[in-house]
């Protein structure tokens, strides 16, 4: 079933190289992680192969997807997407050693620290769980990446309920 599923997502998404911008892309909507397609519990892997972009570490969309299932950092088979406590541990493996913050009012005052963060929250008013990243651009310009949509990169958003950033300096 894994190799199935890696011989699938491997023709599907082909060669593609740059951030991700929605999990419900063309490209990657219908790509597998665990039991249910990208669009549905992507997110976590599309923030994580943003940060190791971002931080030029270039990493196989595919290769992240297999690890993560090989690894097991999906929640119950990914049907509940990606589990925030063994997310870290991957980063870890890969030499990237992240600053877990577990308070918004400490995430925001600390925010210049960091080349790229991924947030992970919960909808405002929603029981959806998601993971988006935060790229530094220059002094106090910030943009979001896989928030909630967006075709591009977003501006900050802090409307929803903030569980925990993972950060990342060069």
């Amino acid at each position: 079933m894994l190799t199935e599923r890696d011989t699938y997502n491997r023709k599907t998404l082909g060669d593609y190289l740059g951030y991700i911008f929605r999990q419900d892309a063309e490209i990657i909507k219908d790509l597998r992680y665990g039991s249910k397609q990208f669009w549905y519990n992507g997110c976590g892997v599309i923030a994580a192969y943003n940060v190791m972009f971002a931080l030029g570490k270039r990493m196989d969309l595919c290769d992240i997807l297999l690890e993560f299932e090989l690894n097991r950092v999906g929640n119950f088979n990914a049907l509940l997407g990606t589990s925030s406590r063994r997310l870290p541990k991957f980063f870890k493996a890969h030499g990237v050693e992240p600053i877990i913050i577990k308070r918004l009012k400490e995430f925001k005052s600390r925010i210049g620290e960091f080349e790229i963060s991924i947030i992970f929250i919960r909808a405002k008013n929603s029981p959806i769980l998601h993971y988006y990243c935060i790229l530094k651009r220059g002094e106090n310009d910030y943009v979001t990446i896989n928030q909630c949509y967006l075709d591009a990169f977003g501006k900050l958003d802090w409307n929803n309920h903030f569980i925990k950033a993972f950060c990342f300096k060069k």
